[in-house]
């Protein structure tokens, strides 16, 4: 099980398909191990594989709102790092998030929505550690999902991410408001 909490305010446990949160997990390690943003390009229509399943989250938090990124995993499912539901610096648990796929600038493609619940590691709760910064968002229904898509989950070998290049994108704190960031090239996992 579990520490999950609704977007409305009732603290509670939930359990959350393993999957989900084993790539919560490698979006948590990935945004540790990048570097260099470079923007992505921007779209005049929806925005293609994969920026497109990437969102944008923004968070009310008790001391204030922040962005964050997520992405999706499933047609109701998002996978974000737990720092952004439950931070301790902003207050604590956040007390909603609205969560808007492809976003680059002011052009949103699909409708944001607001999320329905959230389930954040234990782990991350009581220890702050980031091996345990991942969470899963749920979201009303599959029909954004169904419209954007999302990841597939898989469980690399260590050999296989040793032999890999990566590139990660997202919605970074320097970065200009709604703009989707990505790494300039793919890169090899360095840690």
């Amino acid at each position: 099980m579990l520490f999950g909490r609704s977007a409305r305010g009732v603290l509670g446990r939930a359990p959350v398909v393993a999957g989900h949160l084993l790539a919560a997990a490698l979006l948590a390690f990935t945004l540790v191990v990048a570097s260099s943003p470079g923007r992505a390009a921007a779209e005049t229509a929806a925005p293609a594989d994969p920026y497109r399943m990437i969102v944008m989250l923004q968070i009310r938090m008790p001391r204030g709102d922040m962005t964050c990124t997520g992405f999706m995993v499933g047609p109701h499912t998002v996978a974000t790092a737990a720092h952004c539901l439950y931070n301790k610096d902003m207050g604590g648990w956040a007390s909603s998030t609205f969560v808007t796929p492809g976003l680059d600038g002011v052009h949103a493609p699909f409708a944001t929505v607001w999320a329905t619940s959230f389930t954040v590691s234990p782990g991350w709760v009581d220890t702050q550690d980031l091996d345990a910064d991942y969470a899963s968002i749920t979201l009303p229904t599959d029909a954004i999902g169904h419209a954007t898509g999302w990841f597939e989950l898989a469980a690399p070998s260590d050999f296989q991410l040793s032999r890999g290049t990566f590139q990660t994108a997202g919605y970074g704190v320097t970065a200009q408001y709604g703009t989707l960031w990505r790494m300039p090239a793919p890169q090899p996992l360095v840690d």
